[in-house]
């Protein structure tokens, strides 16, 4: 395995590559960076970053200065980035690597807005009458307890609509496996009643409290959306989709205020792929301010950083945790 500043090493090295490669006519100063590599030429920066945890647009709001032109270069085209960018007001232009050289990333066609999974409403019904909350995104249909997935409608080969019960996919598995003999309903009201035991202020931690936290954060908002100043508030799908439970993403909603439309982006935790994603549904939803919530102890400079490129009005809202202290 390459370590860190062996890896930095190489990064640089293909960077500076590159760029000979591309730009022969051009000078270009290495700026040292924490990570990543990076090269300047005026008013023009070029930046390297590969990372499968850290996206180079997380990283070049974070680090790089606002007014320069930012040119990120990939390995591989990603339109997502593409549409974030658009939210931004810095100049950001994208390249990709192609053999020894960098070529302009390919436009990307304006994706169809996906339909809402269907799903019977038998199987509907039994996750509401166990007080689930209904979340249909990226192609599913989830019944959560304070953003936490309890239960999945699934559905089989027949095309029938199935309730896999559990919290998250490894645990809907192994009650698959170890609960066959008990109904839906019974299965799904236990599972709730553990949920509630432990996702709350006054409980233990626990494993059950430490997870899908943001998600947690944007369910309290939706249900008393008065606790942050909104009228109300809806749940809005991410566009990133957490492979499993304990992996920490942002979490969405839309709300009013009168006839004002804000966007809430919740996060936990110093997690840079907040901002980026409040850009990418900024171009979406259009709403008129983006509001960045997350607790107090949260609220770190490089977000505030990233939020000065955004193009619409953002403001950081501190909200108390619902989770044990």
């Amino acid at each position: 395995m390459i370590d860190g500043e062996r890896r930095s090493e190489l990064n640089q090295r293909k960077l500076e590559s590159l760029l000979r490669t591309t730009f022969p006519d051009s000078t270009f100063e290495q700026v040292k960076t924490q990570s990543g590599a990076l090269r300047s030429n005026n008013k023009a920066q070029y930046l390297y970053a590969p990372s499968e945890k850290v996206s180079p647009l997380a990283f070049a709001l974070t680090f790089l200065e606002k007014g320069a032109v930012i040119n990120i270069i990939l390995d591989e085209p990603d339109p997502l980035l593409l549409h974030q960018a658009l939210g931004l007001h810095s100049d950001i232009r994208f390249w990709v690597v192609e053999k020894d050289q960098l070529i302009p990333h390919p436009e990307s066609k304006t994706a169809e807005k996906p339909e809402k999974p269907v799903a019977n409403e038998t199987a509907v019904s039994l996750l509401l009458e166990n007080g689930c909350d209904v979340i249909r995104e990226h192609d599913a249909v989830r019944g959560e307890i304070k953003g936490l997935e309890v239960a999945r409608i699934i559905k089989d080969f027949d095309n029938e609509s199935n309730v896999q019960i559990g919290v998250g996919y490894y645990d809907q598995e192994a009650h698959k496996l170890v609960d066959w003999g008990e109904s839906p309903d019974e299965k799904l009201a236990r599972v709730v009643s553990e949920v509630h035991q432990y996702r709350n202020k006054e409980a233990q931690p626990h494993p059950l409290n430490r997870v899908a936290r943001p998600q947690w954060l944007i369910s309290e908002m939706i249900a008393s959306p008065e606790i942050v100043g909104l009228d109300e508030a809806w749940h809005l799908s991410s566009p990133e989709n957490a492979k499993a439970i304990t992996e920490t993403t942002p979490a969405a909603a839309l709300g009013k205020i009168r006839d004002q439309v804000i966007l809430v982006v919740a996060s936990v935790g110093l997690d840079l792929k907040a901002v980026p994603i409040a850009s990418g549904l900024s171009v979406t939803t259009e709403p008129d301010e983006i509001w960045m919530v997350l607790p107090e102890k949260d609220k770190h400079p490089a977000l505030l950083r990233q939020a000065e490129h955004l193009k619409t009005p953002t403001h950081f809202k501190t909200a108390k945790e619902p989770w044990p202290s």
